[in-house]
């Protein structure tokens, strides 16, 4: 949790100082790719020191999406709608992580259990051995949607510049 907050933090202090000179809708989508990335580095190594260094670059990426998002749609919604657009995104943020809190184990140990069915919980690639317990999994699986997302947003993003350029 120290990683995560002290790698939230630093992040969006950086973002503070780099914010003017970078686009930010490529500063959302990256950040929300670096998160997904961090993510799965994260679940995929087994020793304190990188996995701390992997959760503090999740938070920095998520720190810094949190912000850019939130700034992205405050620039980009009309005042009639900003009320009832942030209302929803609040009402789903939460919804979300009540279902992550509510589903997450029993998504870990349905792959744990996969994982023990098809391949004895590990497989061995090019020499070295590699366990696949369930939360490594549901790790990976939730930084694949996370990356997957990012790059989903930044194609939405430029289909709607394209749309609104003038021709």
């Amino acid at each position: 949790m120290i990683a995560f907050g002290v790698g939230a933090a630093v992040g969006v202090v950086a973002l503070l100082l780099v914010q003017r000179r970078l686009p930010r809708q490529a500063v959302f989508t990256t950040a929300v790719v670096a998160t997904g990335a961090a993510m799965v580095g994260a679940g995929s190594v087994s020793s304190l020191a990188p996995a701390m260094l992997l959760v503090a670059l999740l938070g920095a990426g998520a720190g810094c999406g949190y912000v850019t998002g939130f700034t992205v749609l405050q620039e980009s919604v009309s005042d009639d709608m900003r009320g009832r657009t942030f209302s929803t995104l609040y009402t789903v943020v939460r919804a979300c992580l009540l279902l992550s809190l509510t589903l997450g184990p029993f998504v870990s140990s349905a792959l744990g259990s996969t994982s023990n069915a098809l391949t004895d919980g590990s497989v061995e690639i090019g020499g070295v051995h590699l366990s696949l317990p369930g939360p490594r999994l549901a790790l990976w699986f939730g930084g694949l949607i996370t990356i997957l997302s990012g790059i989903a947003a930044r194609r939405r993003m430029r289909m709607a510049q394209r749309a609104d350029a003038p021709s």
